[in-house]
């Protein structure tokens, strides 16, 4: 589950930090939750266009006002 929030971000690394100290295993992935929030970018023609991703996970970008999905990497 990616960040949504800078509070949510803090409030994932006190607690991973806290585990850590006291010698326990994070039940909290925040390296994996920091990487699935980072904006990704793609260039098209010379320019740098951000990447989003739809409802059911199809990967597309915005070019003109339309939409130009993506080929899948599989």
């Amino acid at each position: 589950m990616p960040f949504v929030s800078q509070e949510q971000r803090k409030a994932c690394w006190a607690q991973y930090n806290r585990d850590i100290k006291s010698g326990k295993t994070p039940k909290w992935d925040c390296r994996q939750w920091e990487k699935e929030s980072k904006k990704e970018y793609i260039t098209v023609n010379g320019k740098k266009r951000l990447v989003h991703t739809g409802k059911r996970g199809g990967r597309y970008i915005i070019i003109n006002g339309n939409k130009r999905y993506l080929k899948s990497d599989s």
